[in-house]
């Protein structure tokens, strides 16, 4: 018999590569003896037959818990922090079953809101700036994220964007392929660079984002972390730059308070990414606390 096994991993099971094949054993061969054409990943059943992933998986696309127990855990954000489980346990309500493309996947809905009791509290301490990722995510109503559902008519189309911290990072993602290999958190964070926003036929209004006010010179970045890489000299790095501020002393760039002192048109935004002079080039990664491209202590 033909065993058909689909690996479930944080990048969830919704392309033909998780799908394995075995070889037959020769009860199967012996009992069909002409088996149908049938190309991999599809495989021949013991009563000869072909079975492809779209129907066979069709089949299994069901909650093994309770629409109850599921839809509360997706209601927690279940499905984006502990997408493993839940493509086994709530495959359904999730979303996580086999899909032909990548272009049908969908994430399951979710409402702008606090999802931890002690959002306001991070929120004073400056975790949507220092933890930007977790708190987008758990506490999108504190860090003010949320767009006013009057507004969401008209505006919606200008939601479906890059939402990374690191836009440029998204390009460069989706040039490497990452929306195919990392499809599930790529099109919660790149989704433009995956081209997962619909076409514009008019242009959409600008939406105002409110941030809490943060003090400019911080360290984005862990300030004990930080005051460890000084002390390697790792300052003239880009990162550093741009995450421990406060620790290298780099409190200015003179290049834009220059351009706003001789003339009255805005600067151009200085899009800052995180060097990649680094033995691992930037990649996707599954935890929202965990940093990519930290210097490197020697």
């Amino acid at each position: 018999m033909l065993i058909l096994i689909c690996l479930v991993d944080m990048s969830i099971c919704l392309s033909l590569t998780h799908m394995l094949l075995f070889v037959p054993s020769n009860k199967t061969s012996e009992k069909c003896k002409k088996p149908p054409p049938c190309l991999p990943p599809g495989y021949v059943d013991k009563n000869c037959k072909c079975q492809v992933p779209a129907v066979f998986s069709k089949r299994r696309c069901t909650d093994l818990l309770s629409i109850t127990e599921c839809t509360t855990l997706a209601n927690q954000l279940e499905c984006y922090r502990n997408a493993s489980y839940m493509a086994v346990k709530c495959r359904n309500t999730c979303g996580f079953c086999y899909k032909e493309s990548f272009a049908q996947i969908e994430k399951p809905k979710r409402k702008c809101d606090d999802f931890h009791v002690k959002c306001p509290l991070w929120q004073k301490g400056e975790q949507c700036t220092k933890n930007a990722n977790y708190m987008r995510l758990m506490c999108a109503m504190s860090c003010g994220l949320c767009v006013d559902p009057a507004k969401q008519t008209t505006e919606n189309p200008a939601a479906c964007r890059d939402t990374y911290i690191y836009p440029n990072d998204c390009k460069e993602w989706a040039a490497r392929g990452e929306c195919q290999r990392n499809p599930f958190w790529m099109a919660h964070n790149c989704a433009e660079s995956c081209g997962r926003c619909s076409q514009r036929t008019t242009t959409p209004k600008a939406v105002t984002i409110t941030k809490p006010r943060v003090d400019k010179c911080t360290d984005i970045y862990q300030s004990s972390s930080c005051f460890a890489w000084k002390q390697h000299n790792k300052c003239g790095n880009a990162w550093m730059k741009r995450n421990c501020r406060k620790t290298c002393n780099i409190c200015t760039i003179p290049s834009i308070e220059k351009s706003n002192q001789t003339t009255n048109t805005p600067a151009t935004p200085v899009v800052v990414t995180r060097p990649t002079t680094t033995k691992f080039l930037a990649r996707p990664y599954l935890k929202p606390n965990v940093m990519n491209n930290q210097p490197l202590i020697a």
